[in-house]
């Protein structure tokens, strides 16, 4: 069997992030952030014929992980979005941005109280 298409987003030495098939001797992409390695990496393995993707924390571990589907497949339900951009996990530097998500389940309808009806 073949060893399945893959792609790694991890932080460089120099503090920007590198799009890296394992076993390549360079880069495929060097990104200034690590939504922008994510993106590209996303490109790269739709132009790719799809592929496995995995995002690398600081320290090394894996932090995410999606399968990317093959490119050039128009009206596509999910788009060109996937699993990864539309995550609850909060990328680097989230927190000092101020994120505007929220992971509250939203109340719908009239609110509920705890007193007894009269």
């Amino acid at each position: 069997m073949t060893e399945p298409n893959k792609r790694v987003v991890q932080r460089r030495s120099d503090g920007d992030w590198e799009v890296r098939k394992p076993g390549a001797d360079r880069a495929s992409a060097v990104t200034s952030t690590q939504v922008e390695g994510i993106q590209r990496a996303r490109t790269i393995l739709g132009n790719d014929g799809g592929g496995e993707l995995q995002v690398r924390s600081l320290k090394g571990t894996i932090r995410a992980q999606d399968t990317i589907a093959p490119g050039n497949a128009r009206g596509h339900p999910r788009g060109d979005r996937g699993a990864l951009v539309g995550s609850r996990v909060p990328w680097i530097g989230e927190e000092e941005r101020g994120s505007t998500w929220s992971t509250a389940p939203r109340m719908s309808g009239r609110r509920r109280t705890s007193r007894a009806r009269t």
